[in-house]
């Protein structure tokens, strides 16, 4: 079965958000030729995926933190 958007949990999905967020910004960095940081924002995208979620997780605070990081 494939997984979707419509049939993750709340918390799976906005991981998914959170390292395609991840992995745009390494292609802008690597765009603008900021090959280190496009290296460290793909590693991070990859953690992310790799992940397991912790029962502090907040999916509300997720994306705003990785927008901020990735800034």
């Amino acid at each position: 079965m494939e997984f979707t958007a419509e049939n993750l949990s709340p918390e799976i999905a906005e991981r998914e958000r959170c390292a395609a967020m991840a992995e745009a910004q390494a292609m802008e960095f690597e765009r603008n030729k900021m090959y280190p940081i496009a290296r460290a924002m793909r590693a991070l995208a990859r953690r992310i995926k790799e992940s397991t979620l912790s029962r502090d997780f907040d999916a509300r605070t997720a994306s705003r933190d990785i927008g901020r990081a990735a800034v």
